[in-house]
């Protein structure tokens, strides 16, 4: 597996993940095991089903989910090692085709990530900062506190 990282600019990135047919193969055939375990056929006894037709109704299904699995944790496990900060999620470049998972045994997948920019706060002894003392009166308590038990309270049978 290959991942690369690029700056486009002080904002934008973009990340790109190369993976090959040995980087999810181990995973797949594992998926696929526990697919024939579990999978009911008729003509055969549950857990009985041979694995040449287990791969052939699940195999691409099961390569999906196992890439898709794996492309999420490297992809975050990425950018947590290298400390990229980062801004919302990755989003899929609008270059990216679909995969077929059918046909394709490598894949590439490119992200675009927005990277929060560096800034420095500097306060000198000019600058102020406004505080507020906020004084709240029973009356507003008790105002809150009636409209939570009408917003959230429920009826009740009670003896007395």
């Amino acid at each position: 597996m290959n991942i690369s990282f690029e700056n486009a600019d002080k904002v934008n990135g973009l990340l790109t993940i190369q993976m090959e047919k040995a980087d999810y193969e181990k995973q797949v055939e594992k998926t696929l095991k526990d697919y024939s375990k579990k999978v009911r056929m008729p003509g055969f006894r549950p857990g009985k089903v041979p694995m040449s037709l287990v791969k052939k109704q699940f195999g691409t299904e099961a390569k999906a989910e196992e890439i898709n699995k794996i492309l999420s944790e490297k992809l975050f496990d990425y950018l947590k090692e290298n400390n990229i900060n980062m801004l919302g999620e990755p989003l899929v470049n609008e270059k990216q085709q679909a995969p077929d998972f059918a046909s394709q045994d490598n894949f590439e997948f490119i992200f675009d990530i927005a990277v929060a920019p560096d800034f420095k706060v500097e306060l000198s002894d000019q600058d102020t900062i406004d505080f507020y003392d906020i004084e709240v009166s029973d009356e507003q308590v008790d105002n809150q506190v009636k409209m939570h038990a009408q917003q959230l309270g429920h009826p009740e049978k009670a003896d007395t």
